[in-house]
């Protein structure tokens, strides 16, 4: 799954181009930071005209649903 934002990902070693699944994208290997489980890759641009800059390729087996809610927003019923 690609992705624009994460939480929680720790980057592992340096980026590489070398067999990128994106052309003009390296490649960086990406952990959980809580279980150090392997969460994907993150991919980052060579060529600074491609967007987007950077995009995330997670492992849907290795992701935890989760919603997080802004604190200032309150929450009505609709009567």
């Amino acid at each position: 799954m690609t992705v624009s934002k994460t939480m929680n990902i720790v980057l592992i070693g340096r980026s590489s181009a070398e067999f990128s699944w994106f052309p003009g994208y390296a490649w960086t290997i990406c952990r959980c930071a809580r279980c150090n489980g392997h969460m994907g890759w993150k991919f980052s641009c060579v060529d600074k005209k491609l967007r987007p800059e950077w995009f995330w390729g997670l492992c849907r087996s290795s992701l935890e649903p989760g919603l997080k809610i802004d604190d200032e927003i309150s929450w009505k019923p609709v009567l």
